[in-house]
C-alpha cells in the first residue's frame, strides 16, 4: 500500500496521496484478475504520457528562446532601417 509515515513508529499517522492510492487500487484489481497485459499498456500509457509531458516542456522552453531571438533580430532590423533611412549628418 503506498502510505508513508512522517513519524517513524508502528502506531504513528499515516499519509497518502490519492493519485497514488487509485493507481495501487486499479493495478491491484488487474493483478487479481491476472490481466497483465492490459497492467503492461497502462504501465506504458503512463511512461508515454510523462515523456510528452518532458518533451513539451522542452519544446516550450525552446519556442520562448525563439521567440526572444526573434524580438531581438526585429529590434536590430528596426535600428539598420532607422540608420539607412535617416538623414546623414553633413560635416
Amino acid at each position: 500500500m503506498p502510505v508513508k509515515r512522517p513519524i517513524p513508529g508502528r502506531r504513528s499517522h499515516v499519509i497518502a496521496e490519492s493519485e497514488l492510492l487509485d493507481a495501487w487500487l486499479r493495478d491491484t484489481e488487474f493483478r487479481r484478475n491476472q490481466d497483465f497485459d492490459r497492467l503492461t499498456h497502462i504501465h506504458r500509457g503512463r511512461t508515454l504520457r510523462a515523456e510528452v509531458q518532458q518533451s513539451r516542456q522542452k519544446m516550450l522552453a525552446k519556442v520562448a528562446a525563439l521567440q526572444t531571438q526573434v524580438a531581438a533580430t526585429f529590434r536590430a532590423a528596426e535600428r539598420l532601417t532607422q540608420r539607412a533611412f535617416s538623414p546623414e549628418e553633413e560635416g
